[in-house]
């Protein structure tokens, strides 16, 4: 999964500029933060449909949120670097907002 997000990102980013590779970072991360909640759930998750323990589950689980934080990282660090710090911090709410 984690290198297929890293594929996914590297691709897209081939020749852009710093803005569309914030871009595609904020939609990689997007991505990556399905995968953790897959996994979070106590009764009925994909480690049920898998039958796995609950454990493993969140092993997983914690994998996948680690993948989630570097993504998210890379992210902000291209925002930071791409945009005015002005900008980046008047509309921090922008990615969430931006969901709805």
């Amino acid at each position: 999964v984690a290198i297929g997000l890293v594929a996914y990102a590297a691709g897209l980013s081939v020749g852009k500029t710093g803005t569309e590779v914030m871009f595609v970072l904020g939609q990689a991360t997007g991505i990556a933060l399905s995968l953790p909640l897959w996994w979070a759930f106590f009764r009925v998750g994909v480690h049920a449909v898998m039958g796995m323990s609950r454990e493993a589950a969140w092993r997983i689980h914690i994998a996948l949120g680690d993948v989630l934080l570097i993504f998210g990282t890379a992210h902000g660090i291209a925002s930071l670097s791409a945009l005015e710090a002005d900008l980046v911090f008047k509309d921090f709410t922008a990615g969430p907002v931006g969901l709805f």
